[in-house]
């Protein structure tokens, strides 16, 4: 008699259980590496976007899921600039003006990835530092150039949006933009490309 019920029971105490939390969506669990490079646009103060071309950045970002959708961890923004103008005047006198402008950003970054899907688009926002290099040539006449060197550091922030695409067990192919300040009032916004793992 029992056995006759048997399978009503079975199915009584599978639906009377705790229910169980779902499992975290794919691709959103464990570690998350991502790197990334493209252009680096100078936006402020004026000096910096009137007197430096766009340069070239690249940005190393590490760290893991700590529930589905939030990422913690550390990323490294490094973009170099290269000074505008340089001028010849007449076989003797030459004025000659250039130089490079490098800044790297260590930030700790807190990411929101959307659901899994065919596109995963997500923001980031970072606090840090913004360390900037900048070495000046000047030659006003004939002879040597001189170089000027002058280093400074200060709070810096950044912001950014960013879209992943699956593309198989290798990882993801990820377009970024973003923008970063120093508070020292340099500023800059990369625009990139790259993968995330």
């Amino acid at each position: 008699m029992f056995a006759r019920f048997a399978p009503l029971l079975a199915v009584l105490a599978t639906t009377s259980s705790p229910a169980r939390a779902d499992p975290p969506p794919r691709g959103q669990t464990g570690l998350v590496l991502q790197l990334s490079g493209g252009l680096a646009i100078p936006t402020s103060p004026s000096r910096f976007t009137q007197g430096w071309q766009t340069g070239y950045g690249g940005n190393l970002f590490v760290g893991g899921f700590v529930v589905p959708h939030l990422v913690v961890g550390a990323g490294l923004g490094i973009a170099s600039f290269d000074r505008v103008g340089t001028g010849t005047f007449g076989p003797e006198k030459t004025t000659e003006r250039g130089g490079t402008a490098t800044l790297v950003i260590p930030t700790f970054q807190v990411q929101l990835h959307a659901s899994e899907g065919w596109f995963v688009p997500f923001v980031f926002a970072g606090a840090g530092v913004m360390r900037t290099y900048v070495a000046d040539l000047e030659r006003d006449g004939p002879g040597p150039r001189t170089i000027e060197t002058d280093t400074k550091t200060a709070a810096a922030f950044e912001l950014g949006v960013a879209l992943r695409v699956p593309i198989g067990r290798v990882g993801d192919a990820m377009v970024s933009a973003r923008f970063a300040r120093g508070m020292d009032g340099t500023a800059y916004a990369p625009i990139g490309v790259g993968m995330h793992f």
